[in-house]
């Protein structure tokens, strides 16, 4: 969920029903004072609510070295369609000064991880689901690589 910047810039106005889940306490708190259904959970070890769309949003990387068992996870729990979009081009993959302040600024709570993924490592995870993978695309400006998956052929 991080900022809610999906929800408030994009679903607010929509006739949806929106779940945020993050680890951060100072995100929740954002949320609810945005009128936003906000749990604060741990997905590494509490269920993922059963839901049409499940979307991670620039976060997986917080879960490496785990990130599959999440993704297998993220996708019993999504019914019509799973979206993970994540940065490929990061400020915070080096040793400069301004890797590190990135590091420092994107860490979810947990301390910082310089590891992230690379456009052919996230294409290759998002394959190992390839009974899934309806599409691959990058976002605009080619910074993000973006996984949508479907149900599983026996759904």
């Amino acid at each position: 969920m991080g900022d809610a910047y999906l929800y408030t810039a994009y679903l607010r106005e929509r006739d949806v029903r929106y779940t945020g889940i993050d680890f951060n306490p100072a995100f929740i708190r954002n949320a609810e004072k945005l009128g936003i259904d906000a749990r604060l959970e741990d997905i590494r070890s509490s269920p993922i609510p059963d839901s049409d769309y499940v979307v991670m949003h620039g976060s997986l990387y917080h879960f490496i070295p785990d990130h599959e068992s999440l993704l297998e996870r993220m996708l019993r729990a999504a019914r019509v369609r799973l979206i993970v979009a994540e940065p490929i081009v990061n400020l915070s993959s080096g040793t400069s000064f301004l890797s590190a302040l990135s590091r420092v600024a994107t860490s979810a709570g947990r301390g910082t991880s310089s590891e992230r993924f690379d456009a052919k490592r996230l294409e290759a995870v998002f394959r190992r689901f390839h009974d899934r993978l309806d599409q691959t695309l990058e976002s605009a400006g080619g910074r993000e690589l973006i996984g949508v998956f479907g149900p599983s052929a026996d759904a």
